[in-house]
């Protein structure tokens, strides 16, 4: 996750955090008997982790994306590509 998109997250996990708590104290103001403020942050607490999720699966792919797509860069396969360049000159 990069800064931007960790900055929105938080920024979101703030709204969501403020939002339960007055949709929470309106419901056990007016009737507290049933508690339909639970239904609404089941569904927004459901899609931000699923957020959160894909975020931290997104940090995962890009640690491990040059293993992949450019063998050079990688530090275990240095050595190697070094010497099939070499042989490449001569």
């Amino acid at each position: 996750m990069n800064r931007k998109e960790k900055k929105k997250f938080h920024k979101e996990l703030g709204s969501f955090a403020t939002t339960a708590l007055i949709l929470g104290f309106i419901n056990l103001m007016t009737s507290p008997g049933y508690l339909w403020f639970l239904w609404a942050i089941g569904f927004w607490g459901a899609a931000l982790v699923g957020k959160y999720i894909q975020y931290s699966m997104d940090d995962h792919l890009e640690e491990n994306e040059y293993e992949y797509l450019d063998l050079d860069d990688h530090p275990k396969h240095e050595k190697e590509s070094r010497a099939w360049r070499e042989k490449d000159m001569v």
